[in-house]
């Protein structure tokens, strides 16, 4: 099943770019998980959002 994925504005994908980095950055290995220094709770509202909003439509 293909979900659409709609286009969101940039601003508020330039506030989940750092966190969606680093999180690809530790699955690689070449980070050591540490989020102290990042807010990834704006990425994961995003990203929670975006996938409720394709599952309604």
């Amino acid at each position: 099943m293909s979900v659409p994925i709609r286009s969101s504005p940039p601003q508020r994908l330039s506030r989940t770019r750092p966190a969606l980095a680093r999180a690809r950055a530790v699955y690689l290995g070449e980070e050591a998980e540490s989020w102290d220094d990042l807010a990834p709770r704006p990425c994961s509202e995003f990203l929670a959002h975006m996938i409720t909003e394709s599952y309604s439509s």
